[in-house]
């Protein structure tokens, strides 16, 4: 009883730290950032064929189900926050006595902060409930009866730049999973890390792992060296491996992922493999276990996107083990802005057990979806600049800072330091990663490239906690021309105006034609001209209705002309 009353604290707090930030943050963003708080509906019809997980005498049934949700986000240039909750209702028809209003709980709160451009500091906590806990085994895809199951966990990282092409990492991570019945497991993992891009295609990795582990009687540690190589061998293609020796108690095993990903215009394929040592929820134990899964996607259309994914498991333990087949099959199409439809059916093949309620033999589960999820869209003051009309003002006001080319960025994914690393971005505007390849990051803010990473890392990382901090500006250049002093090309660093770089610039020349003055802006649907009155500005009468001027916002790459 005692547990599941910490579990209870444990997930107070977590709504405790939510509700925080809905109060905390809207005043830091009327400060100096921008803060938006939207809602989050899904509805889903399921069909579940095995709803206990049973070798015989298989029982299924039609559960509708409900899935409100909130979703807040407060950024800045140095800070960006980030919360979820969202709460399943479940009925089912032919077995009531399973319905209830909190089949499935998940909330989570993330941030990054950049002190400077040295040093970034990101973080994350999630709270997650469920009756079905086999949902919670991604690493070993372990089916388990129903039982009401909890996971919390937190998670920090520590990045300092140590030269142009190297960066270093510390890295905390902390999870406790409970079962109803069962033992709660606690791990601990602690990772220094370090990595370098020796060419635009080539980056090594090394890092040294201390994991300690709580499993009811026993406490075990285990250390790892790691060494890692990721090379780009095509624009498509990339190839990634990472690996080395870890020491469970006195016992050496071999750690090692790899994998090969190549995209098309359409969409792309990959293939991985990992063999870890992990933990299960519902298992006293470490487990040694051994994954293979890939993946093809399809886009035909932007709004339509088709994915296959099958994955093999092969888990060991004291003698035991247990093979898991997985095939998932996705359609999601896009309805509207904020509006999508989508079709997922699952089926799994057990054989083999490590569970004392399961009975031993091959265990098959399907389940088949089809939701409606609807999210809208974030509003223009996090929307890229590119897509929102100009802004004219006295000041410029504050928003999501938009990643630019040549920008630099530090890309932290939660316990997975082959692809934590530290990238440029392209003048293409994309970045490599492991797994990923090429991504496009200019034109987003950094919580939509995260949202962006997290949803391509699915695939690969179930439930991956991706961060996304901005080390170095350097994509908001403006150039002056024309009859200024200095001209040139300016790199900022901070909002600015028209005023701001004339002055710059040495301010105009006795020449210059001061009432007709132009930005030259590169919009999605071609050039625009916005005139500008350097006369009409600086007048008395500049703030009255009918011959006032207001000052007007650059964005990086507009060019001031001046006559």
């Amino acid at each position: 009883m005692s547990g599941w009353l910490g579990a209870r604290s444990a997930g107070g707090g977590l709504a405790l730290a939510l509700v925080l930030h809905e109060m905390v943050a809207p005043r830091a963003a009327h400060a100096q950032g921008v803060f938006q708080l939207r809602p989050l509906m899904t509805t889903a019809q399921l069909y579940d064929s095995n709803l206990f997980f049973t070798r015989t005498d298989r029982q299924s049934d039609l559960i509708t189900r409900i899935s409100p949700g909130v979703l807040s986000e407060y950024g800045s240039p140095r800070l960006a926050l980030r919360s979820r909750y969202t709460l399943d209702l479940e009925r089912f028809t032919d077995h009531p006595e399973l319905s209830g209003m909190d089949a499935r709980q998940h909330g989570a709160i993330d941030f990054s902060y950049r002190a400077n451009s040295l040093v970034a500091l990101a973080g994350d906590a999630e709270y997650s409930t469920t009756h079905t806990p086999s949902e919670l085994n991604a690493e070993t895809g372990l089916i388990l009866s129903r039982a009401r199951a909890q996971r919390v966990g937190a998670h920090s990282l520590l990045t300092r730049r140590l030269g142009p092409s190297t960066a270093g990492t510390i890295d905390y991570l902390l999870t406790q999973d409970r079962i109803e019945g069962g033992i709660a497991i606690l791990t601990q993992a602690a990772t220094l890390g370090a990595d370098r891009q020796l060419s635009s295609r080539d980056t090594v990795s090394a890092g040294y792992r201390l994991q300690q582990y709580s499993l009811g009687t026993s406490s075990p540690t285990s250390h790892a060296l790691r060494l890692g190589w990721s090379r780009g061998i095509t624009e498509r293609s990339t190839v990634s491996i990472d690996g080395g020796p870890r020491m469970t108690d006195g016992l050496v095993t071999p750690e090692l992922s790899a994998s090969i990903r190549y995209q098309f215009r359409p969409g792309d394929l990959s293939l991985a493999y990992a063999r870890t040592q992990t933990t299960a929820i519902g298992l006293a134990g470490l487990a040694e276990t051994q994954r293979v899964s890939a993946t093809a996607t399809w886009r035909p259309r932007r709004s339509l996107r088709m994915q296959i994914s099958p994955a093999f498991f092969h888990s060991e333990q004291s003698g035991a083990q247990a093979d898991v087949y997985h095939l998932s099959v996705d359609v999601t199409r896009q309805i509207a802005p904020g509006l999508s439809l989508a079709a997922v059916m699952n089926t799994y093949v057990q054989r083999g057990t490590f569970s004392t309620q399961l009975a031993s033999g091959t265990i098959p589960h399907q389940d088949v979806m089809i939701r409606l999820v609807v999210e809208p869209a974030r509003s223009h003051a996090l929307a890229p600049a590119s897509l929102a009309p100009a802004p004219i003002a006295e000041s410029c006001p504050a928003g999501a800072y938009v990643i630019g080319p040549e920008d630099v960025l530090d890309i932290a994914v939660w316990d997975n330091t082959q692809i934590t690393r530290t990238v440029p971005v392209r003048p293409d505007g994309k970045i490599s990663l492991p797994l990923l390849n090429d991504v496009q990051a200019a034109g987003l803010t950094p919580m939509q490239l995260r949202d962006t990473l997290t949803k391509a890392l699915a695939e690969y990382i179930p439930r991956s906690a991706v961060s996304v901090l901005v080390r170095e500006v350097h994509s908001f250049k403006v150039a002056v021309i024309g009859q200024v002093k200095t001209p040139g090309r300016y790199e900022l660093k901070d909002r600015a105006t028209v005023l701001d770089v004339l002055a710059m610039a040495g301010g105009l020349t006795e020449y210059a034609s001061r009432s007709r003055i132009v930005v030259i802006r590169e919009e999605p649907d071609g050039t625009t001209r916005i005139p500008f009155s350097f006369d009409k500005l600086t007048a008395k009468n500049r703030a009255s209705k009918t011959g006032g001027q207001q000052n007007i916002c650059l964005r990086g790459g507009d060019v001031v002309l001046v006559p």
